[in-house]
């Protein structure tokens, strides 16, 4: 049965990262501990906007449709959201302790961070800083 769920895991990256590879629009990945880990590793040659949000943060529920919207506009990025009481262990790694957060990585390396509440713009800015690094 392992080897099974290990296949089809397998399978479902594949396809993954074939629509992402496909896709115009900016892709967002609700994480899981598994999952996370598996899809930095898959974009570790790609600028990544991780999102660390929390069901119960007022501020998160502000910039989250926000981000979703530049994220739509930006085109070739992957956003990872991470919702810190599910997956705390990433949020540990990250040493994430102000909501919302978002940090921008580029191989595997976090090269900018995005804390507290932020206008649209600044979080449109911030995602096509992103979108730009992806491009160049």
């Amino acid at each position: 049965m392992r080897t099974l769920s290990r296949a089809a895991t397998r399978s479902f990256n594949a396809l993954r990262s074939a629509f992402l590879a496909s896709s115009k629009e900016g892709q967002i990945i609700d994480a899981t501990a598994e999952s996370f880990h598996e899809t930095l590793q898959q974009c570790k040659n790609s600028t990544v906007l991780i999102y660390f949000y929390a069901d119960w943060c007022g501020p998160c529920r502000m910039v989250g449709p926000a981000l979703k919207k530049a994220m739509k506009e930006a085109g070739n990025l992957v956003l990872i959201k991470v919702n810190v009481d599910e997956v705390q262990e990433v949020a540990a790694i990250y040493d994430i302790n102000n909501l919302p957060s978002i940090l921008m990585m580029s191989k595997n390396q976090v090269t900018e961070r995005l804390i507290g509440m932020k206008d649209e713009r600044t979080i449109r800015d911030f995602v096509d800083r992103a979108s730009k690094m992806n491009r160049g």
